[in-house]
């Protein structure tokens, strides 16, 4: 996990937010929000500034499209910090440069992997920790494991280096 499951106790985290929130988004997320002063709102309309959703395919979609609209992982992270994160990262309708794209990485630890997770996730990307048949770039970095090397040429996805990004 990026970062522990406790929160630091900011009681007023949400207070500025008027959410309306999707079916599927899990009750500990409504929990949350309710408890950091946030205020739910029934159906979407100006008032709202945040839709919290699990995925873009939900029936009030369309009426979303110009509303902040971001994963529940939003409101998990930005409570366990402390403080409300950018919601770029989060947004279920990216338009960024790496939209579309499941990176995974090879060789990269530590705080480079972490700052490889920023640029991907705020880029529209998805960066998971092995490979799989979703992978669309393997990022490499001085040390990189043959093994994820070898199976990313074997399975045509691109080998890019970490300055790439």
């Amino acid at each position: 996990a990026l970062v522990s499951s406790q929160s630091t106790g900011n009681p007023q985290l949400f207070t500025s937010i008027k959410y309306f929130v999707t079916s599927d988004v899990p009750e500990e997320i409504k929990t949350m929000l309710k408890e950091g002063g946030a205020k739910k709102e029934f159906y979407i309309s100006d008032l709202v500034t945040h839709v919290i959703t699990e995925g873009p395919n939900f029936p009030e979609r369309e009426e979303c499209l110009e509303k902040r609209t971001v994963k529940s992982s939003w409101v998990k992270l930005s409570q366990q910090l402390g403080y409300l994160l950018p919601t770029q990262p989060f947004t279920v309708f990216p338009a960024g440069l790496l939209d579309g794209c499941v990176l995974s990485t090879s060789g990269i630890r530590g705080d480079d992997y972490y700052a490889v997770w920023s640029m991907v996730h705020w880029n529209g990307g998805t960066l998971l920790k092995s490979l799989s048949q979703n992978t669309t770039h393997l990022i490499v970095g001085a040390t990189q494991s043959l093994i994820k090397y070898k199976a990313a040429i074997a399975n045509n996805i691109p080998v890019l280096v970490i300055e790439w990004l």
